[in-house]
């Protein structure tokens, strides 16, 4: 991940909300880049690392490393249901379209989840 380039007025975000509760924000990333120089779509955005865990990706440049599918199962686990994987407002190379079990979330709602996360994240 690579800080905006082009005189973007705020720096590259990632907040990292309560772990261990199934209501609680995960990861959100706001406004980064995704580069890397590995073989295309061979990187996910995130993964259930716990049966909570959530992940979302808003207003983000992605490179062709990311995966299709952009978020990844973890492994057998039948027990993921309240994980969550979100994104908004994505483009670039790797940004496409996601699988239906990833939220595509309106502006709103991206809004809504970024001033959330926000609350949560600045003193």
């Amino acid at each position: 991940m690579h800080p905006p380039h082009g005189g973007q007025p705020h720096p590259p975000q990632l907040c990292h909300g309560p772990l261990g509760e199934a209501d609680g924000l995960g990861f959100v990333f706001w406004d980064c880049d995704f580069v890397s120089d590995c073989p295309a779509g061979s990187v996910y955005l995130g993964r259930p690392w716990r049966p909570e865990g959530k992940t979302a990706v808003l207003d983000c440049r992605l490179g062709a490393h990311i995966a299709p599918e952009g978020f990844s199962p973890w492994n057998d686990r039948a027990d993921t249901n309240l994980a969550a994987f979100a994104e908004a407002g994505s483009n670039g190379p790797g940004a496409v379209p996601r699988p239906g079990w990833v939220h595509a979330l309106t502006a709103s709602q991206a809004a809504e989840l970024l001033t959330r996360a926000r609350c949560r994240c600045r003193p």
